[in-house]
């Protein structure tokens, strides 16, 4: 039984969320694998562009990155349960002078950027982000929405609130939002995104899923064990 308002809208925007489909395929992520089965999809010949892009990157802000994210802890102890509907806080994070502008202020642009370590902190968490392993492609953003009500001034500390908001088809919402240290809301980040499943151009879809011998006979050359999260969302699609 519902105890608010607030749970019953949780429940319709998951009501058509195909969980049993995730969670066939983070069974199968954790399966033990033969090397040929750990290997990405296109086996080492993304190699020199993933190294490519963490050294423009920079390797060290790259890593740190990661580990906001909670994608090294992840490599180490992977969610075994999908968790659709959790929400989840980034604490500590602090406005550093390489996120200001010359006037000092927080720019739209590293808010933004800011933002992926909390989506990404969710779907690490929720277990979604095994899908991107399973289709060796990693969330593609398909729409962003920004809005701003308070200033972060430099050197200040904020948390990063995300959650699901939305999910229908291939498309799900991530709502990032920031906290000052009076725990007033600052900025929101929407990510809409979508994951796509291969070189056909098809899109994971949300709600149909798939099903569990489609999974289980999911050609080797078309698995993926590599950590999709090292190379950018942007340069996924």
């Amino acid at each position: 039984m519902s105890s608010s308002g607030a749970d019953d809208s949780a429940r319709d925007i998951f009501a058509n969320f195909n969980a049993e489909s995730v969670q066939h395929i983070i069974d199968w992520q954790l399966r033990p694998k033969t090397w040929s089965q750990m290997m990405p999809q296109n086996g080492f010949g993304r190699i020199g562009e993933v190294l490519m892009y963490i050294l423009r990157m920079g390797i060290i802000s790259h890593v740190n990155k990661l580990w906001w994210m909670g994608a090294i802890g992840f490599q180490w102890d992977p969610v075994k349960v999908v968790t659709i509907d959790k929400e989840v806080v980034v604490k500590g994070l602090t406005v550093e002078p390489k996120n200001t502008d010359l006037n000092r202020h927080f720019t739209v642009r590293e808010i933004v950027a800011a933002s992926e370590i909390g989506y990404y902190r969710l779907v690490i968490e929720n277990g979604l982000t095994h899908l991107e392993y399973y289709f060796g492609r990693t969330f593609f953003c398909s729409n962003l929405t920004c809005n701003f009500y308070k200033e972060i001034p430099l050197g200040a500390k904020y948390e990063q609130r995300a959650k699901i908001i939305d999910i229908k088809g291939p498309i799900f919402v991530v709502s990032v939002s920031f906290y000052d240290a009076s725990d007033d809301l600052c900025f929101k980040v929407d990510w809409s995104l979508l994951l796509p499943m291969g070189a056909a151009k098809q899109v994971y879809d949300f709600e149909i899923g798939l099903t569990k011998e489609q999974i289980d006979s999911r050609p080797v050359t078309n698995a993926s064990g590599s950590g999709s999260l090292l190379v950018g969302e942007d340069e996924a699609a």
